[in-house]
């Protein structure tokens, strides 16, 4: 998996997939934190908003998958984490 871009959001899909046995969104979402672990978080957010901000603007990301993204997300960060994602999916929301 190369960035965030290519991860499916849609968490209807994500249940069909991991219903039919094969390996999950979540998974991949594991390797992209994996992936992306390494940098920092002034980077790790510019990335995450500039591949965010594309897919809104294309229409191929609505607000109902970003409410996905968070709740997959959430898990893996402490509270400051916790609160600059919920600013950052405010201001991509209002774009």
């Amino acid at each position: 998996m190369a960035n965030f871009s290519e991860f499916n959001w849609n968490e209807n899909e994500n249940k069909k997939t991991a219903n039919n046995g094969d390996r999950g969104e979540k998974q991949k979402l594991e390797e992209l934190i994996d992936k992306y672990s390494s940098l920092d978080s002034n980077s790790l957010i510019k990335e995450f908003m500039k591949m965010t901000m594309e897919k809104k603007q294309r229409g191929e990301l609505s607000d109902s998958e970003l409410n996905s993204i968070a709740e997959m997300i959430l898990p893996y960060l402490d509270d400051k984490q916790k609160q600059s994602l919920k600013t950052l999916m405010e201001v991509v929301k209002n774009v």
